[in-house]
């Protein structure tokens, strides 16, 4: 059983035969499209009439398009085949490919393309968008080598006016891995991150009566940004400069995680809210008025919850 792909687009079940009847008697054959693409399977009689059809027909010019011809592999071999191109596709591309994120629905692919590409050969690049077509404000650019992506990853560019988020592109299951590893971090240590640096660890600890915050320490009241920093709280109780409130943008993630999740809404907030302390929690902003993506962080979160509370 031999498969073929790559046809013309043009090509009819006649067509089909003709390319494969000189090569021996055929038992059956089946033509179909995907997307638009032709691709086809041929059984022969003889096993060395379709060894023969492959040696031939494989790498074959036929009206401008390259055949892929091969032995049809049944549904473990082919898992396999696309496993190991993926961890070879993987491993080419590694630290090549770059996650932009901050991107104005005004951004196009296009725009994606020209504003990285006199930083190297870009051998993709991906605007994701839903699936009304509308940008869902990231993407990822790949280079043809680490040097090219490194200078890519330094870059201070603007789009539209507004500055991009550029890293690595991970891998889904490294993402998770690392939101795994932050809510471990925040099961065993949760009971420090309500203290500023150079206060004492646990409320036992404290001596009785007020005691002064380190020198240097604003008198005034602070809030925890959830981004490693603190800052004064102003008259209005607002962050200064138009910095994002922490508690409020987390009571706002757990109200919308709580529509559907309502048991376990803190529990998913805390998770996400985690994952994005490294990279600024505005996104969190931008990841509210994303419900596709949002919705993608709820269930990364949600199977890492389910996977910390399963009994051992």
């Amino acid at each position: 059983n031999v498969y073929f792909k790559d046809l013309p687009s043009s090509t009819t079940q006649e067509d089909f035969e003709k390319l494969f009847t000189p090569f021996g008697t055929v038992t059956s054959s089946m033509l179909s499209q995907n997307n638009g693409k032709p691709y086809g399977f041929v059984n022969f009689e003889k096993h060395d009439d379709a060894v023969k059809a492959v040696e031939e027909m494989n790498q074959k010019e036929v009206d401008g398009n390259t055949l892929y011809v091969s032995r049809a592999q049944n549904k473990a071999e082919r898992q396999e085949f696309l496993r190991k191109r993926r961890q070879q596709l993987l491993e080419k591309t590694k630290n090549c490919n770059l996650y932009i994120r901050n991107l104005s629905d005004n951004v196009t692919e296009q725009t994606l393309r020209d504003t990285f590409s006199k930083y190297g050969t870009i051998t993709s690049c991906k605007l994701m968008a839903d699936r009304d077509g509308a940008s869902r404000g990231f993407g990822f650019v790949c280079f043809s080598n680490q040097e090219e992506a490194g200078k890519a990853l330094k870059s201070n560019e603007k789009l539209d006016g507004k500055p991009l988020y550029v890293a690595v592109a991970q891998r889904k299951a490294e993402r998770r891995a690392l939101m795994e590893v932050q809510h471990a971090r925040r099961a065993n240590f949760s009971h420090l991150s309500a203290y500023p640096r150079g206060f004492p660890a646990h409320p036992s600890n404290f001596a009785p009566g007020p005691v002064p915050p380190p020198m240097g320490w604003p008198k005034e009241p602070v809030r925890f940004t959830g981004a490693g920093q603190f800052f004064r709280v102003n008259q209005r109780g607002g962050a200064p400069g138009g910095m994002p409130d922490a508690q409020l943008l987390l009571d706002q993630l757990r109200g919308t995680i709580a529509v559907n999740h309502p048991e376990s809404a803190s529990q998913i907030a805390n998770i996400i809210f985690d994952s994005f302390k490294e990279i600024g929690i505005e996104e969190i902003h931008n990841l509210m008025k994303n419900p596709a993506a949002l919705q993608e962080k709820i269930n990364e979160a949600s199977a890492i919850l389910a996977k910390d509370q399963k009994p051992e």
